[in-house]
């Protein structure tokens, strides 16, 4: 409709208000047809020569105010710009019927247009406001005009003012009933459209709802409708399956009769909302009729009338029951993958794309000293110190073309921080594409420490190993010598290629007369320093080495109150301002000194100092050496003489050596003879004593009284004791002499053996015994290790028989590097003050009546751990149990 006019002139176009858009077009027509005849009235005003001048004072701000509501109607404030228009238009032509002399004015009839613009721009109200003000208006000039109050002074109108008057009256009449009938035209269109459009719309929703049910019925999620009273009234397919209910069963149920309790009082809070109007999207439970318990994902969309008020509801829901499992093994997979980041000793970085770090972990933080809000969104260079800024550049070009980058480089952290690290990144891929990079930091620090430690070592192990050849060659060449003469000058020698000074200078000390004597140097005129002259020790640099024995060192002689000045005196004339005074240490005594002077001051290092102290100490050795040498010779003499005298005395020692082993073999074949007549002669009546008295009470028992029979019972016994102390006493003879058998032996498979012995007893008692799964191998005779075994089990078994249980434990320990075997038990223990006569023969610490017994078991054991060369101990308290400990000498656990 306006294409015939410019871009600029044309009316706004709203698309998402219609109403305001045509009255946009009409605000536009109008505006630009007031600015028209406006501006051809003041082109053909002068034509008018009667006052033209005073109405060109109307004319100017109309036209002003014309443009200036045309300029804002441009901005979107339409309904602004309706309501200013017809006021402007009121006030200008109520204004121009004051100057016109009330309703004869051409400007009367333009009420007229004030209502009709007031109609149009601004609807029903508006026109019956401004008709009302026009009226009134109108009533008002008519009244003036009637009371004679216009002025007398104004002339007429013009015919030409006429002319214009009613031609923008017609003009605009015509402009407004143009616009209505376009709009009119426009609107049937529309309508036409509209009905066209609906009809189209219908048919299609009629396909579309055809459409959405064979969809609904085929979805993969379930689909429920509810009514107002949270009845489902329809659900898909999917929907009976997810639920678990067979097809067609759901409609007519309510939530209560699907939900557990706990998933039907949140869904209760969600239909409240959704009684509001709200789009509301939860997960719950559900019970399906098996009793299986599923989680779903469902969306409630409520369908309300036009009071607001609830008429059906659409859920939407599917089945996450595996979801959530596999969201739970991802977030457990994801916090333990945070746990290692935020745990591992290495830094760790990501970046974006635009290179800003996104996540740090604890330990980078450590090494740059930042906080976490301090450094996210910072980009590597801004923490990398300026001389590695390269190294970064380089690995972040190489990361975005898809390598894994590893180099050294420098972090700059928080208060001039520096920190050497080793960075390893790989780029990261989104869609094909560069996405930032993770990165590995290692602190370098401890490894560079490393290795500078090491270079430090290196070089002083390197300055130590000349020193210790310069030491070692110097203490082959003093070996050499046979003189202290020779050792100075070789020392001198020594010292001069090593420290380069100028001026050497050996002393001996005299300790009795407390005086050095020169004994070789270097670099002295022969005809004011020779060999033999002496100095006092008193007052002296070398004598303060000799009473501290430690190296001494003046760097500025002129000022050193320790050097005679006589001595300090020619040592400056001839330029020499630094002298190191070495003593000469053998253990605590000091044999001499040797002083080391120089033109510069000469300062140590501990490498140095260590080296002229090592020269020092063997240069000391060497004399000390010669010294004992010539002591050696002075006593060699008097040594053969005592040689020869411990030869003689070694030949009468022999000769006693040799009676005494025929007089012990005579007493060891007197010992065996002793043991055999033990072992037949005094056994035989022992036993003819048993047998008789056994025989006495057998059949006579009837004739004797009851004291009678307790003697011979006491016979019996006693005759049986006797016979028992005779046989250890041959088994502790024996023990001496029988020959070792030594074989690899496991003391395990002894024990095994010896349990089947002590098996009645062991049933016929409450005996925890606890015996170690795996006891070393040793190497002994088997034969004997069963006799200690045997012996200490059957003690333990013995005294802890007054235990309600009996607990023993068999098993061993390594102590010192040495394998001890121990037998232990809860039994009556004894005092450890006695524990020396415990080995002893016939040495009992309990009583006969309390526990039987000999008194030789114990010394049977004793003499067997010894012939293996081990020893055997005990450790016990008074009613604490006891623990024998034993050895088998160099023996070795397997």
């Amino acid at each position: 409709m306006y294409s015939f006019l410019p871009s600029w002139l044309s009316p706004p176009v709203f698309e998402e208000d219609e109403n305001k858009t045509n009255r946009a077009r009409l605000l536009n027509t109008i505006l630009i047809a007031l600015f028209t005849i406006a501006f051809l009235y003041l082109v053909f005003a002068p034509l008018e020569a009667t006052l033209w001048q005073q109405r060109l004072t109307i004319i100017v701000p109309f036209l002003i105010a014309v443009l200036i509501l045309w300029l804002v109607m441009r901005r979107g404030y339409i309904r602004f710009t309706g309501h200013a228009l017809v006021f402007f238009m009121w006030v200008m032509f109520t204004v121009a019927m004051g100057y016109g002399r009330g309703y004869n004015n051409p400007a009367y009839m333009g009420y007229v247009i004030v209502v009709v613009c007031a109609g149009l721009l601004l609807g029903q109200r508006a026109t019956i406001f401004w008709a009302g003000i026009s009226i009134l208006t109108s009533l008002l000039i008519v009244k003036v005009a009637v009371s004679g109050l216009f002025p007398e002074a104004s002339p007429p109108p013009t015919p030409l003012a006429f002319f214009f008057a009613q031609s923008m009256y017609i003009l605009v009449t015509a402009v407004l009933l143009n616009l209505a009938l376009g709009i009119i035209r426009d609107s049937m269109a529309h309508a036409h459209q509209e009905l066209a459009e609906r009809m189209r719309v219908e048919e299609a929703l009629r396909a579309s709802e055809t459409r959405l049910r064979t969809v609904l019925e085929n979805l993969g999620e379930g689909v429920c409708v509810q009514d107002h009273q949270w009845v489902y009234t329809y659900a898909n397919p999917a929907a009976h399956s997810i639920l678990g209910w067979p097809p067609g069963l759901l409609v007519g149920k309510s939530e209560d009769e699907i939900l557990p309790p706990s998933g039907f009082a949140l869904v209760k809070q969600e239909n409240l909302q959704r009684r509001a109007g709200k789009i509301t999207t939860y997960e719950t439970e559900i019970l399906r009729p098996g009793g299986e318990l599923r989680t779903i994902l469902a969306t409630g969309v409520p369908s309300l009338d036009e009071q607001g008020k609830l008429l059906e509801t659409f859920v939407v829901f599917i089945d996450i029951t595996e979801r959530k499992l596999l969201d739970k093994e991802l977030q457990d997979e994801r916090d333990f993958i945070l746990q290692i980041i935020e745990t591992m000793g290495q830094g760790l970085t990501v970046i974006d794309e635009a290179d800003r770090l996104i996540l740090v972990n604890p330990a980078f933080l450590s090494m740059t000293g930042y906080t976490a809000e301090e450094i996210i969104g910072k980009r590597p260079v801004d923490f990398t110190a300026t001389t590695a800024h390269s190294e970064l550049l380089q690995a972040r070009a190489e990361r975005k073309q898809g390598k894994v980058t590893t180099y050294e480089s420098v972090l700059q952290g928080k208060n001039t921080q520096v920190t050497p690290v080793l960075i390893t990144g790989a780029p990261r891929w989104k869609n094909g594409a560069y996405a930032g990079a993770i990165s590995v930091i290692t602190d370098l620090t401890p490894i560079k420490q490393h290795e500078e430690n090491l270079r430090t070592t290196a070089n002083e192990l390197k300055e130590r190993n000349a020193s210790l050849q310069i030491v070692n060659e110097l203490a082959f060449q003093l070996h050499l010598s046979r003189s202290a003469q020779q050792i100075a000058e070789r020392a001198v020698y020594a010292l001069q290629t090593y420290s380069q000074s100028p001026l050497i200078a050996f002393y001996l000390l005299d300790a009795g007369a407390q005086r050095l004597k020169l004994l070789a140097s270097f670099g002295f005129d022969p005809l004011t320093v020779e060999a033999g002259q002496t100095l006092p020790v008193e007052g002296s640099l070398s004598g303060v080495a000799i009473q501290q024995q430690t190296i001494i060192t003046s760097e500025d002689l002129a000022h050193d109150g320790r050097v005679f000045p006589l001595v300090k005196e020619g040592l400056l004339r001839q330029g020499l301002h630094s002298v190191i005074s070495i003593p000469l240490l053998f253990q605590q005594d000091v044999l001499g000194v040797i002083n080391l002077i120089f033109r510069e001051p000469y300062p140590l290092n501990a490498s140095q100092r260590e080296t002229l102290i090592a020269i020092g100490n063997t240069v000391g050795l060497a004399i000390a050496n010669v010294n004992h040498l010539a002591q050696a010779q002075n006593e060699a003499v008097e040594r053969r003489r005592v040689e020869e005298e411990i030869r003689q005395l070694n030949a009468v020692l022999e000769q006693r050596v040799l009676d005494r082993t025929t007089q012990l073999e005579e007493v060891n074949r007197e010992l065996e003879s002793f043991a055999y007549s033990v072992s037949h002669d005094l056994r035989t009546p022992l036993r003819a004593v048993e047998g008789f008295v056994t025989v006495l009470l057998e059949q006579k028992s009837a004739s004797l009284d009851e004291e009678g029979q307790h003697y011979l019972i006491r016979v019996v016994e006693n005759s049986r004791r006797m016979s028992q102390l005779i046989e250890d006493l041959l088994t502790f003879s024996r023990l001496g002499r029988q020959p070792l058998q030594k074989h690899h032996v496991a003391p395990t498979e002894i024990l095994a053996q010896i349990l089947e012995d002590l098996h009645p007893e062991l049933i016929a008692r409450q005996v925890e015994l606890s015996i170690a799964p795996t006891l070393p191998m040793c190497e002994a005779d088997p034969a004997l290790l069963r006799q200690v075994y045997t012996n200490l089990l059957s003690n333990a078994l013995k005294y802890s028989r007054p235990r309600p249980v009996a607990k023993i434990e068999v098993s061993w320990i390594n102590l010192d590097e040495e394998i001890v075997y121990f037998v232990r038990d809860n039994g009556v223990g004894f005092d450890m003050r006695y524990a020396d006569k415990l080995f002893g023969v016939f040495q009992r610490l309990h009583r006969q009546e309390e526990f039987e017994g000999t008194g030789v078991g114990l010394a049977n054991v004793h003499r067997i751990i010894h012939r293996h060369g081990g020893r055997i101990w005990a450790e016990a308290a008074v009613n604490q149990g006891a623990t024998f400990y034993f050895t088998l000498g160099n023996l070795h656990g397997a």
